[in-house]
């Protein structure tokens, strides 16, 4: 019984050393450690009234989420017929459409992204399909996100901004 005991103290000891290599610390990848493009809390809320003023502002440096454009929808459109109130505006400004997509999004089953451009800035546009508590309904908004495009201004012969 007593080399029972001490056999199963040693085997209890050999378990408990710490035999492995220590732990080598994780790295981050950027697209790990990198905040979401949108985050909700971050855009400025919006209304109709307020485009033109954003419109006529150049490259606006908040970003607007919209949410009286469309009235609450019993359907979703086709990718054909699906207008956007923010690209068409900011079109009339001279950006032109550079990228688009569209997806599922976790507040809703569609989202679709505009990518626009001018000589000087870049904007993302979505517009986002939100489930309501109504099956079958959905309310829409839009948002908007702008960033100067450094070393853009000038390209196309245009003078670029003053410093």
């Amino acid at each position: 019984m007593k080399h029972y005991f001490v056999l199963f103290t040693l085997l209890l000891g050999a378990c408990s050393l710490d035999t492995a290599e220590p732990p080598v610390p994780e790295v981050e990848t950027a697209s790990e450690s990198a905040a979401p493009v949108f985050e909700e809390g971050h855009y400025h809320l919006a209304d109709r009234q307020m485009l033109t003023t954003i419109l006529n502002s150049g490259c606006p440096a908040r970003d607007y989420r919209f949410i009286d454009f469309y009235t609450v929808l019993d359907s979703i459109p086709a990718d054909t017929n699906d207008r956007l109130v923010l690209v068409d505006s900011f079109k009339t400004k001279g950006y032109v459409v550079t990228n688009h997509g569209r997806g599922n999004w976790p507040g809703g089953p569609r989202m679709v992204s505009v990518t626009l451009a001018n000589n000087e800035c870049v904007c993302q546009v979505d517009k986002l399909y939100h489930l309501t508590q109504v099956e079958g309904s959905y309310s829409v908004t839009e948002r908007i996100k702008c960033r100067l495009e450094h070393g853009k201004a000038g390209v196309s012969g245009s003078p670029g901004p003053s410093e």
